[in-house]
């Protein structure tokens, strides 16, 4: 996934960033400085520089690469059942409207 300046951030990167999301919620986004994602993830802060603008992006990056996954992982129901589902409409039919 590409982080906001463009660049694709690699998934090593990505993944050693959720180490630092339990940090953030603790101490909240303000209270919580470059440098401490930087220690809590394990990524230099000068990569975390490279690939996005602050920390705002980062956060922003992380919440749309766990909704992603989140879509990724949601099953797609069937096209048939779908399809059934549309087909069977009991309100057109004249026997649901006549006594």
């Amino acid at each position: 996934m590409a982080a906001q300046n463009g660049r694709a951030v690699p998934a090593a990167v990505a993944e050693k960033l959720y180490a630092a999301t339990d940090l953030i919620a603790a101490r909240g986004l303000q209270n919580t400085k470059i440098e401490d994602i930087a220690t809590a993830s394990g990524v230099p802060k000068a990569t975390l520089y490279y690939y996005f603008k602050g920390k705002d992006d980062i956060l922003a990056f992380l919440l749309r690469d766990s909704l992603d996954a989140l879509a990724r992982d949601v099953p797609r129901p069937p096209m048939a059942r779908g399809r059934a589902a549309i087909d069977w409409q009991p309100w057109s039919g004249s026997r649901w409207l006549t006594p």
